[in-house]
């Protein structure tokens, strides 16, 4: 039996397509594995971010010292603060200009005895 020349048109389209489809397939199998990779290392990473340890190219005064550490947690107000949020610069100066009390939470790292509680004052 003859093959047509229609026929072979046919058939060298369609390794053409087949060859694209393998191509574009590999792409996607391969961007897949790479980006799956890139989140796994990067979620390793932070499994590994302990503050209970220390890593060998930490600073000399990172390094742990003798005594317990005690924390305290101290809301503050800062008064008459100027919020520079609510200035417009389009618009011309005000007389008086905007303020709040800005809060600010401050936490104070300190040497204690081991097993100390304290006292809240």
């Amino acid at each position: 039996m003859q093959s047509s020349p229609a026929l072979d048109q046919i058939k060298r389209t369609k390794g053409r397509i087949d060859m694209k489809v393998a191509s574009f397939t590999k792409k996607i199998v391969t961007k897949t594995v790479v980006t799956t990779t890139l989140v796994l290392v990067c979620f390793a990473g932070y499994a590994e971010n302990r503050i209970d340890t220390q890593r060998p190219d930490a600073p000399v005064l990172a390094a742990y010292g003798s005594s317990a550490v005690g924390v305290r947690t101290i809301e503050l107000l800062n008064l008459d603060q100027l919020d520079i949020v609510k200035i417009d610069p389009e618009k011309p100066r005000p007389e008086a200009l905007p303020r709040y009390d800005r809060p600010l939470t401050v936490e104070v790292w300190y040497p204690a005895k081991e097993g100390s509680t304290g006292d809240r004052v």
